[in-house]
C-alpha cells in the first residue's frame, strides 16, 4: 500500500492524534491484508516525522529535499 499522507496541523500535535491517523491506516491496511505501508513523502528536515517512524520500529529509508529557487 503506497499511501501519500498528509500531516497534523502544528497547534494540535503532540495530541495523539497522530497516532489515531497511523492507527486508522494501519487497521484499514491489515483488513485487506497488505504486508507494508510506504509512506515516504517525508521532508529531511521533518523531525517530527522521523521520531514517530522510530517508535513505530518502522525503517526510514527515503526523505525528500525541498529547494527554493527565485523566477
Amino acid at each position: 500500500l503506497s499511501s501519500k499522507v498528509g500531516g497534523v496541523l502544528e497547534k494540535y500535535q503532540g495530541l495523539g492524534i497522530e497516532a489515531l491517523f497511523l492507527l486508522q491506516i494501519a487497521t484499514a491496511a491489515a483488513a485487506k491484508h497488505y504486508r507494508w505501508i510506504e509512506m515516504s513523502l517525508q521532508a529531511e528536515d521533518n523531525e517530527k516525522a522521523g521520531m514517530v517512524v522510530k517508535r513505530l520500529g518502522a525503517m526510514d529509508y527515503k526523505r525528500y529535499r525541498l529547494y527554493k529557487l527565485p523566477l
